[in-house]
């Protein structure tokens, strides 16, 4: 049997109509399954990268508009472009 793996996150087909279900019900009313679901943060490496000034302040401005450090933000503009292949 083969399995087919995604890369990134999973999302439902339509997010927006999830958000609004989730926004409209109180979610302690939602019958609930127990599980053994285990997280893990993947191991990360340290890396000295060098990038124009420019690209810098671009990143550290757009980066809070995200709700994010600018080294998360630029963790994340990485991992699209690699999962957008």
């Amino acid at each position: 049997m083969t399995t087919k793996q995604t890369k990134g996150p999973r999302r439902p087909p339509n997010i927006k109509k999830l958000a609004d279900s989730f926004d409209r019900n109180d979610t302690q009313n939602m019958e609930w399954e127990e599980t053994d679901l285990k997280f893990e943060r993947p191991e990360m490496v340290h890396v000295s990268l060098r990038i124009p000034k420019e690209d810098m302040i671009v990143i550290q401005k757009a980066a809070p508009t995200a709700g994010l450090g600018h080294t998360t933000y630029m963790r994340m503009l990485i991992r699209q472009a690699l999962t957008s292949k």
